[in-house]
């Protein structure tokens, strides 16, 4: 019951960890910023996210998302 309140709440899952992923999205390369990171629960399995990222001028943005997923 608890899981299933934590879905609809559209809860950040337990074992997603927030600077994690905002510290590995920097680690690509041409990631120039990441902010307005958000995170919920499709269901008790599944998470999703969006995040804006800024990338420089001199990288393929279409890499960089290839890289990101």
């Amino acid at each position: 019951m608890r899981d299933i309140i934590f879905v609809l709440m559209e809860g950040v899952p337990s074992n997603v960890n927030y600077q994690d992923i905002i510290d590995d999205l920097h680690k690509l390369p041409g990631v120039q910023n990441v902010h307005s990171l958000h995170i919920w629960s499709l269901s008790v399995q599944k998470a999703a996210l969006s995040v804006h990222v800024a990338i420089n001028r001199d990288h393929d943005y279409l890499k960089v998302l290839q890289d990101a997923q």
